[in-house]
Order: structure tokens, then C-alpha cells, then sequence
């Protein structure tokens, strides 16, 4: 059984086939700028940069909210898609493969960062009770000078 398409058919077709390979294209390309973000962001773990580590955390949001966004416009053109299309067109699937390929390798980075950075977090806490032991430090638990509890006067007797 043959199927006859008008003009304005194939055209529809065509233009939903192109609008699905570019926000695939866009997803591919935001989940890469991603995967980047969180590669330095490792770097800057290690380097105890929080000014950077901050910064590049707003970074991520951004990135996930317009992944997001992405996600939520893709999905109705994906059904389209297959509705339209008995075949696939060969850039889609290894666009598909691609976009799981850097999903996981972003799911794999977040991991090892957050691991990183439970690691780091562990090592500043120990720093900090190692500071407050009196043993390592003879400064620790002691009342300060300037904070001495003096007796002051708090009457006064004034005569002429």
C-alpha cells in the first residue's frame, strides 16, 4: 500500500524532522557545556576555591534549568516525530545514543564530585576540632585576657 503525501505534508515532515534533530542537537550541546562545568568544577574542589566552586554551581543551575526546558519542548516533538515517521532518519538515533552517552558521563561526574566534596568537607571538620583540641593548640578553651570577669563598682557615692 502506497501512501501519497501532499506538498504541505512532506513539508510539515520535514520541518518536524529538523526541528527535532536541532533541539537534540541543543540538548547534546547543553549537556557537553555541563560535562565541562563539572570537569573544572572537580578542579576547583581540589584546589579548595569556594569563590569558583560557587560560581560555577550557578552555573549548573543554569544549565539544568535550560536542560530542562529542553527536555519539557523535545518531548512533544519526539511523539510528533514518531507519529510521522514510519522510519527514523539516521542523524536521530545517534543523536539519541549520544545525548545517553553524555547523560551518564554527567550523572558519573556529579557523582565524583560530590563524593570529592564530601571528602574535602571531612578534612576541613577534622581541621577544625584539630584546632579546638587544647592539646594541638594552647589557645583553645582558654578565656581570653580581655574577656576577664573583674569586679567593677556599681555604686557610687559622691559627696559635697
Amino acid at each position: 500500500m502506497t501512501e501519497t503525501l501532499s506538498r504541505e505534508e512532506v513539508e510539515q515532515r520535514v520541518a518536524i524532522l529538523k526541528r527535532y534533530r536541532k533541539l537534540l542537537e541543543e540538548q547534546r550541546n547543553a549537556f557537553r557545556d555541563y560535562l565541562n562545568v563539572l570537569e573544572k568544577q572537580e578542579q576547583s574542589i581540589e584546589a579548595e576555591s569556594t569563590e569558583v566552586i560557587v560560581a560555577q554551581a550557578e552555573l549548573e543551575h543554569k544549565i539544568v534549568a535550560s536542560l530542562s526546558s529542553l527536555h519539557r519542548v523535545t518531548l512533544p516533538l519526539e511523539k510528533l516525530y514518531s507519529e510521522q515517521f514510519s522510519t527514523e532518519d539516521e542523524a536521530i538515533p545517534e543523536l539519541k545514543t549520544d545525548l545517553e552517552n553524555l547523560k551518564q558521563a554527567v550523572l558519573e561526574q556529579n557523582q565524583k564530585n560530590r563524593d570529592l566534596l564530601k571528602t574535602k568537607m571531612g578534612d576541613i571538620r577534622n581541621q577544625i576540632k584539630t584546632l579546638n583540641n587544647p592539646s594541638f593548640n594552647p589557645y583553645a578553651k582558654k578565656a581570653s585576657i580581655y574577656s576577664q570577669n573583674n569586679a567593677t563598682a556599681s555604686i557610687l557615692d559622691v559627696e559635697l
